[in-house]
């Protein structure tokens, strides 16, 4: 992506936050990948975006917790 656009760089790698909330669950936050990259208005960088959000909700599934709607880009039902 930095040969496409070399501000890419700014979003990658990823930044994430684990934390616990008042309760003591544990609070992810991150910006979405697609959001960043698609900031760029270039496709090829968006599509890397979207492959991000897809990557970060498989590793969410993994570990036995569901993806919020907005990283599978599928809509709620």
């Amino acid at each position: 992506m930095f040969r496409r656009e070399p501000g890419v760089l700014l979003y990658a790698p990823l930044h994430l936050l684990f934390h616990a909330d008042d309760d003591g669950k544990a609070v992810l936050s991150i910006d979405r990948p697609s959001d960043l990259f698609g900031s760029f208005g270039d496709p090829h960088v968006t599509e890397v975006g979207r492959l991000l959000d897809g990557k970060v909700a498989a590793i969410l599934e993994g570990l036995g917790v569901r993806p919020p709607t907005t990283l599978t880009h599928i809509d709620a039902a």
